[in-house]
């Protein structure tokens, strides 16, 4: 467990008790690196919840950006959900204030993250550098323009879902995208 994950947590309004509990339930179970694998199962008994409600909330819980779910497999076994909870301070980001609660304004206006942040970020995510490099030349070249948030960027970028739009190909770093 970790006590920073578990702080944050508290903190958070999620504008759900039910998102609340499972909020708090994964920072329980979370390490210094903000990442848990709890199974849906071993979440519905520990909060006393359908699995259904316990997939709705954690699937609202991405939505609002207090989490990453990764899903994993292994040789085509599913394996429990890797979830990174986003415990990061906005201190770089904004005047100073403490908040954990994301930013609802694109990057662009609050200062974008820098090259040593994504590849921070990446090497959470189990993301190689390279491809870190890649998508902070990609999104510097486009000024961060509308992106509230990198970290799912980052996730799909890795899975290969790079801009599909024409206009929005370009050549980084020696690779068109």
């Amino acid at each position: 467990m970790s006590f920073r994950c578990m702080a944050w947590a508290s903190k958070q309004k999620t504008g759900s008790g039910t998102r609340k509990l499972i909020l708090l339930m994964l920072a329980d179970r979370a390490g210094d690196d903000n990442k848990c694998y709890p199974s849906q199962k071993r979440l519905s008994e520990d909060c006393e919840l359908s699995r259904e409600t316990i997939n709705r909330a954690i699937k609202q819980l991405e939505k609002d950006n207090f989490l990453t779910i990764i899903h994993r497999g292994q040789e085509g076994v599913r394996l429990p959900n890797l979830y990174f909870l986003h415990v990061v301070t906005q201190n770089h980001r904004d005047s100073g204030t403490e908040s954990h609660k994301p930013i609802n304004k694109p990057i662009s206006d609050i200062g974008h993250p820098t090259e040593e942040q994504i590849i921070a970020t990446g090497k959470q995510l189990k993301i190689d550098k390279n491809t870190c490099i890649q998508f902070y030349l990609y999104y510097e070249s486009k000024k961060w323009r509308g992106i509230l948030d990198y970290v799912p960027l980052l996730r799909k970028w890795a899975l290969n879902e790079k801009p599909k739009k024409e206009e929005d190909k370009e050549q980084v770093g020696g690779v068109t995208w």
